[in-house]
């Protein structure tokens, strides 16, 4: 959240020679956003709340591919394992995994499975 935002605010500022804040991004968990609504969790500032109210009422854009981003950890120390979103293993959005499972991994052809829970 905070790389994105700093690399598309400097980026904006190498191109214009002006700063100005980047408002397009919120801070979120989407898999848990419906679940339990961060806007009654008290631990984000107002406008990062209503930026996610804007996002969900704007139009839906859906990606394709995503890196996975954990797949190159070498070790637990690198702190950046996975969630579990496997139903009776989580209270955050429970199944979603499973669901990947039925779906997603019995019909690909990947050799590194466990690289497509990468969320």
């Amino acid at each position: 959240y905070y790389i994105a935002s700093l690399n598309i605010e400097h980026e904006y500022y190498d191109l214009t020679g002006k700063y100005a804040p980047f408002e397009g991004i919120a801070l979120v968990d989407t898999l848990d956003l419906k679940e339990k609504p961060q806007m009654e969790m008290k631990l984000f500032v107002e406008e990062n709340t209503e930026r996610i109210r804007r996002q969900e009422e704007a139009p839906i854009n859906v990606i394709i591919g995503n890196p996975p981003y954990n797949v190159g950890q070498l070790n637990e120390n690198d702190n950046n394992r996975n969630r579990s979103y496997r139903a009776g293993k989580s209270d955050i959005n429970p199944g979603v995994d499973d669901r990947i499972e039925a779906t997603f991994v019995a019909d690909s052809k990947a050799t590194n499975k466990i690289a497509l829970y990468d969320m």
